[in-house]
């Protein structure tokens, strides 16, 4: 299976474009990273989050479970937190109650049930060795992608600034589709590069994937939006 190549504003990382129904299951690992560089001054926000999903490519929906850097600074008061989430957008983001540490070793997987015509997210931190399931019915989706994803979240605003991760690293990265199961390469896949929303210069760069076709990184480059 071959890969070819997409721009985003928003994401980076890897997709595979799927008949509608198709996708039923998606797997991967990251490396929470560290914020780099400097958080401060009177007004500053930039966010990353990491994940893994169904569905955004070619539709409307997302079905997704992840984790964020973020850096936020009022008035000279700066922080940096890290945390976890899922989210069935058009719904919002779901805070899940774990403690997210740079350098812990995060298992996420979204999965579709025919059975019972539901989503199951779940999340792991193998570093901690905490974890969080959740299932939701009465979900209307194509079910017509699979990703794995670096991006800069948006507002109401619009994209929001993305913070300096350096480099994410995934891994284990494996969907089923129409019934089979194989690494991102066993399927033909995009690697999407994320610019700004001008579309002026590049805000992050997927790697190549690696020779198990399972893995690859996502660099930050810029700010943006």
């Amino acid at each position: 299976m071959g890969t070819s190549t997409s721009v985003s504003d928003n994401w980076a990382g890897y997709v595979i474009s799927t008949p509608n129904n198709a996708t039923t299951k998606v797997v991967g690992s990251w490396v929470e990273p560290s914020f780099h560089g400097s958080c401060g001054g009177f007004y500053n926000e930039s966010v990353a989050v990491f994940w893994v999903g169904i569905d955004g490519w070619n539709s409307n929906t997302v079905e997704q479970i992840g984790t964020t850097v973020e850096c936020y600074s009022v008035l000279y008061i700066a922080s940096v937190s890290y945390s976890a989430w899922y989210e069935f957008y058009p719904a919002g983001m779901v805070s899940i109650s774990m403690t997210i540490h740079p350098g812990d070793h995060i298992t996420a997987e979204v999965s579709y049930s025919k059975t019972f015509a539901s989503y199951t997210v779940s999340l792991k931190d193998t570093t901690t060795g905490t974890s969080f399931a959740t299932a939701i019915t009465g979900i209307t989706a194509n079910r017509s992608s699979a990703e794995w994803i670096a991006e800069a979240p948006s507002n109401a605003f619009g994209v929001l600034a993305m913070a300096d991760f350096g480099t994410v690293h995934f891994s284990a990265a494996t969907a089923t589709i129409s019934g089979h199961s194989h690494p991102i390469s066993g399927f033909s896949n995009i690697e999407v590069t994320m610019w700004s929303t001008s579309y002026t210069f590049v805000k992050a760069v997927p790697s190549a994937l690696g020779s198990t076709g399972k893995t690859f990184s996502v660099k930050w480059k810029s700010y943006g939006p």
